[in-house]
């Protein structure tokens, strides 16, 4: 259960496992489902903790036609002025699992900007739908562990074939906020809602 593996070991060839992080590229998709008229997202990010992660949502946006506004912040002191300065900039604000950017305070902070801005937050997990984000795509714990398993099996069968180091989870939970949908204007789709866990 490692957040942010350091790059002394990313690159290694014998370290295998399943991120805990939904790739950049399943997250843009399910905010474009959410918001199809989103065109410029904002990112808060420790350079030191997600540089790669947003090296590669950058890519993914630009692929998807999508203007990615990274901004970079070394103590979460940052944040508030940072959020701040994305105001009529952005159609959508992207919460990361950073230590250095998320914590009670920051989170406070980006909250209050969505909802005097109008601005929908796409989080990480559950609990930031539930205090006023828009929407989270969470990992499924017991298929990240059924998943570990299986990769676990096939080292001890000495099948390291088509065994990426580390793979990104196969599962995922959307969760939805419907109340801060509302208060948004954003008309989520039946068929979205009927695969998501909905908080009323």
């Amino acid at each position: 259960m490692v957040p942010h593996l350091p790059s002394s070991v990313t690159g290694r060839q014998n370290i295998y496992g399943v991120s805990m992080t939904v790739s950049p590229e399943k997250q843009l998709d399910t905010i474009l489902q959410l918001v199809p008229t989103a065109k410029r997202i904002g990112i808060i990010y420790d350079p030191q903790n997600a540089e790669s992660f947003v090296r590669e949502a950058s890519q993914s946006a630009l692929a998807k036609g999508i203007i990615l506004i990274p901004k970079k912040a070394s103590k979460p002191g940052d944040v508030p002025s940072l959020i701040e300065s994305m105001q009529d900039k952005i159609d959508v604000f992207w919460m990361l699992p950073d230590t250095t950017v998320i914590n009670a305070e920051t989170v406070n902070s980006l909250l209050l900007f969505s909802f005097q801005n109008k601005i929908p937050i796409f989080a990480f997990a559950t609990k930031y739908v539930e205090m006023g984000a828009l929407a989270a795509l969470n990992i499924d714990p017991v298929d990240l562990g059924v998943q570990a398993g299986e990769i676990m099996k096939r080292l001890l069968d000495q099948k390291k074939g088509g065994i990426a180091a580390p793979v990104a989870p196969r599962k995922t939970v959307l969760t939805i906020n419907r109340k801060i949908a509302r208060k948004l204007g954003i008309d989520i789709s039946k068929t979205i809602l009927e695969k998501a866990y909905v908080v009323q």
